[in-house]
This record gives structure tokens, sequence and C-alpha cells, in this order.
């Protein structure tokens, strides 16, 4: 589920200028089926919307900033930053026991009628709307608890990032990068 959603009316009439700050974020659900799978399987590097959720929720979002909040017990990720999401700052939280990623970025796909407002997306640069986030001094511990590939900060189809000072522990993969276009891990 997603207990906070900023979500605007598309990716080019964006909600803006929101921070989130010295809160407590805590529990949300997982899908009311009990199914998860990360990508659809009928096709590869797409997770279907319905497992798209963050107990923190942007869509069509920009100039968002998220820090000193803690954030935990996520039926999938603490934060996700769907499709249309940009310059998200999260910085300083504590994000623990989510039961995917603690930050999860994901931008839209080459030929993805369904997500692209003008229809299908034939280049990547129709594509190139989930960028330039930063991640910076966050604690996030003991996420992954029902996902094993999960992954502390996860980018996918997401580009020019920056992720810096992250303490993440208790987890397989300290960052992932699939279909990034570039980012900087310090």
């Amino acid at each position: 589920t997603r207990p906070i959603q900023i979500v605007g009316k598309r990716h080019d009439r964006p909600v803006r200028g929101l921070t989130f700050q010295s809160l407590e974020f805590v529990a949300s659900d997982q899908d009311p089926e009990g199914v998860w799978y990360l990508f659809n399987p009928s096709r590869s590097n797409d997770t279907p919307e319905r497992f798209r959720n963050g107990l923190i929720f942007t869509e069509n979002a920009t100039d968002i900033v998220i820090e000193h909040c803690r954030i935990s017990a996520a039926g999938n990720a603490g934060i996700w930053l769907n499709t249309a999401s940009s310059h998200v700052t999260i910085r300083g939280n504590w994000i623990e026991d989510t039961a995917y990623c603690g930050v999860f970025a994901q931008g839209w796909f080459i030929g993805d009628a369904a997500s692209y407002y003008k229809g299908a997306a034939t280049t990547a640069a129709d594509t190139y709307v989930n960028h330039h986030h930063t991640i910076d001094s966050n604690v996030i511990h003991n996420v992954g608890r029902l996902n094993a590939g999960a992954a502390g900060v996860w980018l996918h189809a997401s580009g020019e990032n920056l992720v810096t000072r992250n303490y993440i522990n208790r987890r397989s993969f300290s960052v992932s990068l699939l279909v990034c276009l570039s980012v900087c891990l310090s």
C-alpha cells in the first residue's frame, strides 16, 4: 500500500516543492492478495504497477525533500520514487525493517505505451523522467525481510543520481544499479 502518496496529475504537471522533515512514518501493507514479484513474468525489467509501493510513494513529483525522518515496517519499499519523479532529496533518514528495498527509484521503459502520456516511448530521451535524486547520509537497516534480492538503494532506469555517505547493513546488496544512465556513489 501507499500510505503517503505524493502524486501529480501528469509528468509534465508535477507536484513540487514539498518537504517532510523530522517525522515518523510507520507500517504499510503488502499486496492484499499476498502476492509479490519484482518483474512482470511477461516483460523483463518491469515491476508491475500494483507492486510499486512504498510507505512514501512519489510519481509526477519534483523538488521533494525527505529528511531526518524515521521510516519503518514498510510492506514493500520504505520510499518508492516511481516513473516521473525527479530532484528528490532523501537525507539523514533512518529507514529500517522493510519487506523489500530501503529506497527504490524506477523510471519508464522504451516501448512502454501504458506509462507515457504521449504514447509509446520510442527513445531513451522519452523515458528520461526519473533522475537527479540525492540519497545522502541515511541509515538503511534490515531491509529485504521478505525478498533476499533486495538492496538498500535500488536505481532502475533512473539516472544522474548522487548516492553518498549512506550506512547500509543487514542486506545482501548495498546499492543495485539496473539500466542506469549515470550515478555517483561514495
